[in-house]
């Protein structure tokens, strides 16, 4: 999942401050046990000079308490520090003459020479947004880009560009993100399956389209395109709930539930979706052909459709590979509406054929990889963190086996996914410290890309074309960028990052994460319990949430009870009450409440897991405490850990833009996810003594969710 920043890098908000009282009440008596190695002296800085405010009190307000200081003095997002420091690391290994012995390394350094240290191949390219906006005026009327027209009298123009980034199938409009994915049981029976991520899509496509309107000057109607955006994320929740609990019917390639052939599927979506939303559909035009007999069947169709400009349609072609995949392809066809109906195609070659726009994501991947493959503690931190995902999973053991009401097969379901699920230092399959298993890596791709064809100059679909360099904002701002460096920050923004690959029950975490000031191998248990070990086991507990119908191998199965599932969906629901007052105070809609659900349920459980884990890894000896602040305990400072990875700057100027982004972002504001969180545990509440019925220790919002 793209965007910026799985954990959220957006606005920050900060709650009223509470009554004042000396650290003293709340803390332990001095401890004569302090560290004195230079990782104890790191993170003593860290929480000394910046990360804690001692006027505010940690019952009261535990984000203001642990960010204070930092948020009201700092001009920078905490983990864009972080991101300064593995730009540094990176552009050394990049201008280092003496290089890295790595072909993909190399070809890394080669593009990051030729096109983020100079503009000629940009230039010669004209590879910068206007070109893109350019080339997309030329295909119609969009009133988005060029004229202000009433959305009430739309019957004499074309479709505006809004719709094209947003519908997905009123008058045959699709994108690639509704359609489903194909699994093989052998020649003749696969299964259909819709993506996960399929309103997350959506929430981009508005990102995409808020900026391109705001970049050009536009007149936006942004009340129609909430509500559109709205309505298509509603369908995307409902499809991926009904298939939450759907049983999976075996079909064939050429017939889908015996009345559906393999292209036409959106009588499938129609005919599973609520009333609310069937209005959204229409008959698609049905199209089984090879490709060229395809386009012309589909010009042929496209002259007795008035009034459609913009019109995607599927072209499937069933190529598969050695795992049995279906390769579906898009293209997308454009007409002026004139008497003709003259296929005109998009038509960006110029700009594709440009080798830093074809490598911008590619190379730089590479790079990353290599930059913490030949990092000094690289093998030590792959040591660390395998220690921290062992005592997660010893934590979690213990909850399940606590949950003396689950019957044993529900257990024995949820610990064998445990046990399956991997956790990888990096992407995909390379290991930390092995430039041998890089090159392997780059080289697969290389192969991939030369049998399917995966270049930008061989996609037809300009949504895709330009999604693929992540948003409009990031290809502009490479180009623009005087300072190669804000260039290579852009790119970086975006790799920021840990998830969890649900189809492959695998977690990845980003090896820009494990880097100072968030990470070093030196740091002490508390710090590397608190920050990584919480991204851990965030992104594990996403495996236990709306994923929880998927079994250990990532596939869909249904065999968890039905009473255990609804009373599943059912306590995820009562734990989003928590957030509701918290949300509404800082002026969010009741949509931005249910769309945090599943965020807010991988936080609130992941902060169990992780302290839970933590206090099992104490029982390996007591650990000292920071010489400048003896009076915080091991917990407490695991806590204040936690909460420092959210610290950010004061926003003091918030644009319209920034807040609707925010408004569609799948995670709760920061603030919300330290106090709603730690306010919502009482082992928090007993670190810190906090009274029964303050902030931080409220029996009325506390509700105990899965585990």
């Amino acid at each position: 999942m793209r965007g910026r920043m799985r954990f959220g890098l957006l606005t920050r908000f900060i709650l009223p401050v509470g009554t004042v009282m000396s650290i003293q009440h709340f803390c332990g008596k001095n401890s004569p046990l302090v560290g004195n190695t230079s990782g104890y002296d790191e993170v003593a800085q860290i929480f000394d000079d910046r990360l804690y405010d001692v006027e505010a009190h940690p019952c009261e307000d535990f984000y203001h308490f642990a960010c204070g200081k930092y948020n009201m003095n700092a001009k920078k997002d905490f983990l864009l520090k972080l991101l300064e420091n593995t730009l540094a690391t990176l552009e050394g290994l990049l201008t280092d003459e003496s290089g890295i012995q790595s072909k993909a390394f190399n070809l890394s350094k080669h593009y990051y020479m030729s096109c983020l240290r100079n503009h000629k191949e940009w230039e010669s390219h004209t590879g910068y947004i206007q070109t893109v906006i350019g080339k997309i005026r030329n295909f119609g009327y969009f009133p988005l880009i060029d004229a202000n027209i009433s959305y009430y009298n739309r019957s004499n123009y074309e479709r505006d560009l809004v719709d094209l980034l947003i519908y997905f199938n009123k008058n045959g409009l699709t994108t690639e993100f509704l359609m489903p994915m194909f699994s093989f049981r052998d020649n003749d029976t696969t299964i259909m399956q819709f993506s996960s991520r399929i309103a997350y899509t959506f929430h981009q496509n508005l990102k995409l389209a808020i900026a391109l309107c705001i970049r050009t000057n536009s007149t936006c109607y942004l009340q129609k395109l909430l509500k559109d955006v709205a309505n298509m994320c509603f369908l995307a929740l409902y499809i991926d709930d009904h298939l939450f609990m759907a049983d999976l019917q075996p079909t064939t390639l050429g017939k889908l539930n015996e009345s559906y052939s393999s292209v036409d599927l959106f009588k499938y979506l129609a005919d599973i979706s609520p009333l609310e939303v069937r209005h959204l559909f229409q008959d698609t035009l049905l199209v089984e052909a090879p490709p060229l007999e395809t386009i012309k069947r589909f010009d042929a169709e496209l002259k007795r459709i008035p009034k459609i400009v913009i019109v995607n349609t599927i072209i499937s072609h069933f190529v598969f590979n050695s795992y049995r995949h279906l390769d579906v392809r898009f293209h997308t066809l454009s007409t002026r509406g004139n008497e003709s109906g003259e296929l005109i195609k998009f038509d960006l070659k110029k700009l594709t054929e440009s080798s830093c726009f074809l490598k911008t994501q590619e190379k730089f991947g590479q790079a990353l990889l290599a930059s913490y493959a030949s990092a000094a503690d690289g093998h030590e931190t792959q040591k660390v963190m395998q220690k921290i995902y062992n005592h997660l999973k010893d934590a979690f053991i213990e909850m399940i086996n606590e949950k003396h009401h689950w019957s044993s097969k529900i257990k024995e379901r949820f610990l064998k996914k445990m046990e399956k699920m991997g956790i990888n230092l990096g992407f995909t399959d390379v290991a930390v410290g092995n430039l041998e298993d890089l090159d392997k890596l780059y080289f697969k791709y290389l192969r991939v890309e030369n049998v399917y064809g995966l270049h930008f100059s061989d996609m037809e679909d300009i949504f895709n074309r330009i999604s693929l360099v992540y948003d409009f904002a990031t290809l502009h701002n490479i180009t623009a960028a005087e300072d190669h460096r804000k260039r290579i920050e852009d790119i970086f923004l975006d790799v920021l990052n840990a998830f969890y690959k649900a189809t492959v029950n695998s977690l990845v975490i980003s090896p820009t994460l494990l880097q100072l000031p968030l990470y070093s191998p030196r740091f002490p248990r508390f710090y590397k319990f608190g920050c990584v070990g919480f991204v851990i086991a965030h992104e594990f507990m996403h495996a236990f949430g709306k994923h929880a119908m998927r079994n250990e191998y990532g596939k869909l199965d249904n065999s968890l009870p039905e009473d255990f599932l609804r009373k599943h969906i059912l306590n995820m629901a009562l734990m989003q009450t928590m957030y509701e007052e918290p949300l509404k105070k800082l002026g969010y809609s009741e949509d931005k409440m249910h769309r945090t659900t599943e965020e807010n349920f991988a936080d609130t459980q992941g902060m169990k897991l992780i302290y839970k884990a933590y206090q099992n890894a104490k029982k390996e000896g007591p650990e000292p405490r920071l010489k400048s602040i003896p009076y915080f305990s091991e917990d407490q400072l695991f806590f204040l850990a936690t909460a420092q990875f959210w610290c950010a700057p004061i926003k003091k100027i918030v644009t319209r833009e920034m807040f609707l982004q925010d408004q569609f972002d799948s995670h709760s504001p920061d603030v919300l996810r330290v106090n709603v969180v730690l306010g919502n545990m009482p082992e928090f509440s007993k670190a810190f003594h906090c009274a029964p019925n303050t902030p931080m220790n409220s029996a009325v919002q506390r509700h105990q969710v899965f585990l």
